[in-house]
């Protein structure tokens, strides 16, 4: 079974043997890209690496000036296909928002969203999911052990 995210709509493929089994669609339209947007992702540049350590950080207006800027935001930014067939549909947030987490059952029904935290990075045991948890204070993350429960 493999999850596959296709083009800059919110719509994802389900897999299986060679076939599509299910498709998840939701009603979101993809916004412009405005120049605010890039220096929103961007605050302070971007840093590029070479390989033996070195690199460079590009400021924003050189972003803008050399690359350009798309004409839509994406929708989504992550897709994580669980054991037990739950989609788990990250949108696209910027890095100063809340991220949100769209949570599917396995066939294909919305059972909610996750809030604050991204895709899971683990499922320890049948229905468990391990989620990361920034512990602001220290600059470190915890591991949260959540259960999704169909309503």
């Amino acid at each position: 079974m493999v999850a596959v995210a296709a083009g800059d709509a919110y719509r994802i493929d389900i897999w299986v043997g060679g076939k599509v089994r299910r498709s998840i669609r939701r009603t979101v339209e993809p916004a412009p890209v405005t120049e605010g947007d890039v220096r929103r992702m961007y605050p302070e540049g971007r840093r590029i690496s070479f390989g033996g350590g070195g690199g460079c950080t590009i400021t924003v207006e050189e972003m803008i000036e050399k690359l350009g800027v798309a004409s839509t935001m994406p929708v989504l930014s992550g897709v994580l296909l669980g054991p037990d067939g739950t989609l788990f549909v990250q949108r696209f947030t910027f890095p100063d928002e809340q991220e949100q987490v769209d949570v599917f059952a396995p066939e294909g029904r919305y059972l909610g969203s996750l809030i604050e935290h991204g895709l899971p990075v683990g499922f320890p045991a049948a229905g468990w999911m391990a989620i990361p948890i920034e512990d602001a204070e220290s600059g470190g993350y915890s591991l949260g052990l959540f259960v999704v429960r169909d309503r």
